[in-house]
């Protein structure tokens, strides 16, 4: 339950200090821009533009252990996309499992086509992974941090939504995880 507070929390305070607004009009076409002052806008006319710069996206997450792939767990997540005018991004999550572990993460995020409605993605950085008899002192112990690799999908379904399809795996010195997720995102 503390768990879930937090994410409530952070959700809460996430929307209340970036800025979060609904525009409906930031989707639009390519006739009405001038695309030869951009080169990043390469797409044909007629087709729709993304505008958006940053995102928050709760996460349902099914996780299995690399090394014994019949331990299945599952939990939930959120994720946060900082602005950047660029197609690499800052992204900073947590997320949470039925077994008492948790992952704090944080990495750079590369779009591809990323004024596009379709947009693949790479995602790589670090994290931590948090177990509940450890408490504070699981910030030392080496073993608990990962490397994090992810290639995902996300597609626009009505502005400013996209559904976010993602396969992550961690990497630590004893450890390695496999995560499927399935996530819904909201842009600004």
């Amino acid at each position: 339950m503390k768990a879930v507070n937090f994410v409530l929390f952070l959700t809460l305070v996430l929307f209340t200090f970036t800025g979060f607004a609904q525009d409906e009009d930031l989707i639009i076409d390519t006739k009405d821009l001038n695309l030869n002052s951009r080169q990043e806008l390469t797409a044909s006319e007629g087709s729709r533009i993304f505008l958006y710069d940053q995102s928050m996206s709760p996460r349902l997450i099914l996780s299995f252990d690399l090394k014994d792939l019949t331990n299945i767990d599952y939990g939930f997540g959120i994720n946060y996309m900082f602005a950047s005018q660029s197609s690499k991004h800052i992204e900073i999550g947590a997320d949470f499992l039925t077994k008492d572990i948790g992952f704090f993460r944080v990495g750079q995020k590369n779009i591809f086509y990323k004024k596009q409605s379709f947009r693949p993605f790479i995602k790589y950085g670090v994290a931590l992974s948090t177990h509940a008899g450890e408490q504070l002192a699981g910030i030392v112990n080496y073993e608990n941090y990962f490397l994090n690799f992810t290639v995902g999908l996300e597609d626009l379904l009505k502005i400013p939504m996209s559904v976010r399809i993602e396969t992550e795996v961690y990497i630590s010195s004893n450890q390695s995880y496999w995560f499927n997720v399935l996530s819904y995102s909201w842009a600004w």
